[in-house]
């Protein structure tokens, strides 16, 4: 298993148990069909669907950084891949759907995972 596989495994459990702490129900993780893949599709307690992407960083939180965030690797491309993967999924379900991205930062100074929920981000 490589670094970044391994990197975005311990993401996505972090976003796993941050979606249980506010109630979701995760119906799938690493939905793939031949459009692409989702990392984590979930169910709010009102009932809409979210299709989450996660997007992982591994380093310490510095002043360096600045702005930036996960999130903002989550292209147009991979937007349509997502996209087109929820329709597969949604196919004969009449029901609210959304597309998340939760971005994880894993701080190495103290092993604290840091968490931003971007809700209908596309």
């Amino acid at each position: 298993m490589t670094k970044t596989h391994t990197t975005g495994t311990k993401g996505e459990d972090v976003a796993v148990q941050f979606l249980k702490a506010r109630g979701f129900r995760v119906l799938e993780r690493n939905y793939s069909v031949q459009t692409g893949e989702i990392d984590i599709i979930a169910e709010s307690y009102e009932g809409t669907l979210h299709f989450v992407e996660v997007k992982t960083s591994a380093r310490a939180l510095s002043r360096e950084i600045g702005d930036y965030w996960p999130e903002e690797r989550v292209n147009t491309k991979k937007q349509e891949h997502i996209l087109k993967t929820a329709e597969v999924y949604l196919k004969g379900r009449d029901i609210a759907a959304q597309c998340d991205v939760i971005a994880v930062i894993l701080d190495d100074k103290n092993g604290k995972a840091h968490v931003r929920f971007v809700e209908n981000a596309f």
